[in-house]
Order: structure tokens, then C-alpha cells, then sequence
């Protein structure tokens, strides 16, 4: 697992020095989400340097308006079907589950933001994938998004 978090940590560099705060903010929101199930030595180091990514305001307002923005996606693509394919689903759970890991590592480091949206994003998905013509579509969806991201991420819309 060592490679995969370091492949992480240099998305988050190579993003971060071609201005992209959003998308950087995600790789250490991801790494971070793992630090509790890395060995020791690892668990250490990342998580040093988790705590030294700089949380400034332009950062945490690149944040906001990546979240709102994927947020905004979510419903959107939720609105506009009732039958949904797994590459669909494998979208919608990428989206919500990058917003939930980077709203946690947010509110680890102290910047709690608060979104009436999050929450009917996550049962604007879990609505659909109830359906019974959609089961099968999300549960195979979450075995991709969760073999896709390479890390043992915990959320629940990747239990399915």
C-alpha cells in the first residue's frame, strides 16, 4: 500500500503546482481517510504531512466551490433518470465519496463546512441504487469505484 499513497501524495504535488487546489485538496483527503489502516511508519509520515498541507483561505474557498460544484452535479444527474447504468453509479459514488473524505480531513484540521446539499446528495444516490431496477447496476458499480481507487477507502456507499 506504501506506492499507492506515495502515487497520492505526488497527484497532490503535481495538481498543486499547476494551481488546481480542488483536486489536490481530494489526493491528501484520500491519503488521509487511509492513515489509520497504514503500518506505523507510514501512518507517521503521511500523516505529518497531511497536517503540513497549507489551509489558507484561497484553499479552503477552492474547496467550497469545488464541493458546490460536484454537489450541484450530483443532483443534477440524480434529476434526470429513474434507470441508471454502473458507469453512472460509479460517477455518482466517486463524487459523493471524494466530497465525504474531504469534508472529514477539513474538519480533522479544524475548517468545518457545512452543507445542506451533502446530505441529499448521499440519499439522492442511496434512493436510486434502492430501486430494485438499479440493484445490481450499484452494487457492481461499488465493487468498481472501490477496486478503482487502489486504497481500502471506508464508506458506506462503497459497502454495497
Amino acid at each position: 500500500m506504501g506506492n499507492e499513497i506515495q502515487e497520492r501524495w505526488q497527484e497532490y504535488e503535481r495538481f498543486k503546482s499547476v494551481g488546481e487546489e480542488y483536486s489536490a485538496l481530494g489526493r491528501v483527503a484520500e491519503i488521509h481517510s487511509c492513515l489509520p489502516k497504514l503500518p506505523h511508519k507510514l501512518k507517521l509520515e503521511f500523516g505529518r504531512r497531511c497536517r503540513k498541507v497549507v489551509l489558507d483561505s484561497k484553499v479552503i474557498e477552492s474547496a467550497k466551490a469545488g464541493i458546490r460544484e460536484d454537489e450541484e452535479r450530483i443532483i443534477r444527474i440524480c434529476s434526470i433518470g429513474t434507470k441508471w447504468h454502473a458507469e453512472e453509479f460509479v460517477l455518482l459514488i466517486t463524487l459523493q465519496v471524494q466530497i465525504d473524505l474531504l469534508l472529514r480531513f477539513l474538519e480533522d484540521r479544524g475548517f468545518t463546512l457545512r452543507s445542506k446539499t451533502n446530505e441529499e446528495c448521499l440519499q439522492a444516490i442511496k434512493h436510486a441504487a434502492r430501486s430494485t431496477q438499479n440493484r445490481r447496476a450499484f452494487e457492481h458499480a461499488a465493487s468498481l469505484a472501490k477496486r478503482n481507487w487502489g486504497l481500502p477507502i471506508d464508506h458506506e456507499l462503497l459497502t454495497a
